[in-house]
C-alpha cells in the first residue's frame, strides 16, 4: 500500500522536500491519525582513523513503509488489516520547522489536542 498525494500514488523520493504531514484514515469508522514524517534521516558517525571530524551520513528514511508512531494505531492496523486504511500526504514541507508547524496547525484545526 503506497501513499497518496492529491489523488495520485506517491512513490518517488523528492529532493526539494524535507518531509510531509500525513493522515491515516480507517475507512469503516472514519477515525484518523495525523502525523509527520521526514524523507531522509541524518546519522552521525565517529571520525575515520586519523581524522577529527565526525561523519554525517544522510540516507532515505522508511517513509514508504511507515504507518505512524502511535502504538494504539499500530495495534489497530494489525487487527483490522492494511487494506482497510488509507494513507494520504496532506502537505509537503521544505524544512524541519515548516514540518513541525504544519503538523501542529492541522492538529489544532482538527481539534485533536
Amino acid at each position: 500500500m503506497s501513499w497518496k498525494y492529491r489523488g495520485k500514488e506517491y512513490t518517488e523520493l523528492p529532493e526539494e522536500y524535507f518531509g510531509f504531514v500525513y493522515i491515516i484514515t480507517h475507512r469503516e469508522t472514519g477515525k484518523s491519525y495525523i502525523g509527520k514524517k521526514q524523507f531522509k534521516s541524518l546519522n552521525t558517525r565517529r571520525p575515520l582513523k586519523g581524522k577529527k571530524r565526525k561523519r554525517r551520513i544522510i540516507k532515505e528514511s522508511n517513509w514508504k513503509n511507515y504507518w505512524g508512531s502511535s502504538e494504539y494505531l499500530k495495534e489497530f492496523i494489525q487487527e483490522e488489516g492494511l487494506e482497510k486504511f488509507d494513507r494520504e500526504i496532506l502537505i509537503l514541507c521544505t524544512s524541519k520547522s515548516s514540518l513541525t508547524y504544519n503538523e501542529t496547525r492541522l492538529l489544532f484545526e482538527n481539534n485533536v489536542l
